[in-house]
């Protein structure tokens, strides 16, 4: 599927998430997830608390597969991500998707700005565990 197509299809498919009918939420957040776009995540955070466990299960896995490629350095790989609400100096939330690697580097990346942010994490022996830890889990969960 082109750039365009996919485009199109997010915004084909964004507006029924809001739909009444779980069955249709349901195939819209899954349809989302298989384009893997960014773009989504915002659409798709309001979800998390929605009554259909099913829709919560699929709009994880939708976020979970974004594509944020283009802010890893070259060798490196996730080892856990997911979606974070920031609370901003006015009250309001801007979503945010943090992102652990293997290097190991810690960031957040603004979702309506796609603009990164590095955050600092001090390599010691105690967080080198946590990480063989994180990626163990992540091995074990998925």
């Amino acid at each position: 599927m082109s750039r365009s197509e996919t485009l199109l299809a997010h915004k084909l498919l964004v507006p029924n998430i809001d739909d009444t009918d779980e069955l249709t939420r349901l195939q819209a957040v899954w349809a989302l997830g298989k384009l893997a776009r960014r773009e989504a995540v915002v659409p798709l955070l309001p979800l998390l608390k929605d009554a259909s466990v099913l829709v919560v299960e699929a709009a994880v896995q939708a976020i979970e597969r974004s594509d944020w490629s283009e802010f890893l350095r070259d060798g490196e790989s996730v080892v856990m991500s997911g979606p974070t609400l920031k609370r901003a100096m006015g009250g309001g939330a801007h979503p945010k998707f943090l992102m652990l690697t293997s290097a190991p580097r810690l960031f957040y990346v603004d979702v309506a700005t796609s603009s990164p942010k590095e955050l600092s994490m001090h390599a010691t022996a105690t967080s080198k565990a946590t990480l063989q830890a994180a990626r163990h889990i992540r091995k074990v969960a998925y």
